[in-house]
């Protein structure tokens, strides 16, 4: 299995975490299988090889995966079953900016899969058909430059109240959630219910995910040393605590989830460096 990422056009930055490339040339009989928690990624998914279904399970969608979709917030972890090669292109978004680009009821589709035909943008369609028939990544990646450069000059970019509350839980992921509205001196209902709007997760369970994340990250590190370290550094009130909410998110301990082998979340997991061209296999 094999993953690269690269960086999008200088402009869209701000907004796409990185353009990623992820191929499997196994095929098997019984079925490959894996397991990945949900991260604070979002974005736009392309099956550009595809030999056989893949099919995903999560406690609300468990179906077969459209070939091209939209996939917003997910707060469960995902079981992965297929059998035959695969080749996926992914323009996966920063935490918040893919509301920017796609303004839809995302709370309605948590944990789904949206497929690109279904949204009703005729743009959209022609990008699927350029990165189907693109014959390399440097053409499949020209394709989305163009279309998110043409996005970008007709939406607003300025920064708003959620883009303000997600940087503050990035820099202190122990803080109260019920602090932020009171900062910017609007209601508690008002909050949640622009949060979950625009955010498609409520702003507490979002503050448990990118806990969680930052948590993952740590641990994946050459650095991690303890779990009482990484509970400590991501805002937990204890380890006890880090270690509930870990197996609400992966249905396993820290413990137990640094004992399996999971490759596909080992070569997706959210990253905050991106480095153009990276190249992993496993």
């Amino acid at each position: 299995m094999r993953f690269q990422e690269f960086l999008p056009a200088f402009p869209l930055q701000s907004f796409i975490h990185h353009y990623a490339i992820l191929e499997d040339d196994r095929s098997s009989a019984e079925g490959i299988t894996d397991r990945t928690p949900p991260n604070l990624s979002t974005g736009l998914l392309f099956y550009y090889h595809l030999e056989g279904p893949v099919h995903i399970t999560n406690g609300i969608y468990n179906d077969v995966l459209p070939q091209s979709f939209l996939m917003p917030q997910c707060i469960q972890s995902q079981s992965w079953l297929y059998h035959k090669p695969l080749g996926i292109f992914a323009i996966m978004f920063k935490p918040g900016k893919l509301r920017h680009f796609f303004p839809y009821p995302l709370l309605a589709y948590q944990d789904r899969a949206l497929p690109i035909h279904s949204l009703g943008d005729a743009g959209l369609l022609e990008l699927e058909d350029r990165i189907f028939e693109a014959k390399t990544t440097e053409k499949r990646i020209e394709a989305a430059n163009q279309y998110l450069l043409g996005r970008l000059s007709r939406i607003n970019c300025r920064i708003d109240l959620i883009d303000w509350t997600l940087s503050k839980l990035f820099t202190n992921p122990g803080r109260h959630i019920n602090d932020l509205p009171l900062e910017v001196k609007v209601s508690e209902r008002h909050f949640r219910r622009l949060f979950e709007r625009e955010m498609g997760v409520s702003p507490k369970a979002w503050q448990k995910l990118a806990r969680f994340t930052q948590a993952m990250r740590l641990m994946q590190s050459p650095r991690f040393r303890n779990l009482s370290a990484v509970a400590h550094a991501c805002g937990y009130y204890d380890q006890t605590q880090f270690i509930g909410q870990f197996k609400f998110f992966t249905q396993l301990t820290p413990g137990e989830f640094l004992k399996q082998t999971l490759p596909i979340t080992e070569l997706t997991a959210w990253r905050e460096d991106v480095v153009d061209r990276r190249e992993m296999e496993r």
